[in-house]
């Protein structure tokens, strides 16, 4: 399965960075089984300068 992810930091609840130093990425990502592993896997792109400009992610996980 492919889906499109986002995701977002706004610093601490009590005091919310100002938008430049918050953290904004939209990932493209695909979910499958390896084995007996639920893997999703993505790449993404930062939307803010405080955002990393390409970023990857790979989360493995087992039902049980």
């Amino acid at each position: 399965m492919t889906s499109v992810e986002y995701y977002s930091d706004f610093g601490p609840l009590e005091n919310i960075s100002p938008l430049d130093q918050q953290n904004h990425a939209v990932f493209g990502v695909i979910d499958f089984t390896l084995f007996t592993f639920d893997v999703n896997l993505g790449t993404g792109f930062g939307l803010t300068d405080a955002s990393g400009k390409i970023v990857t992610k790979l989360i493995i996980g087992r039902a049980f």
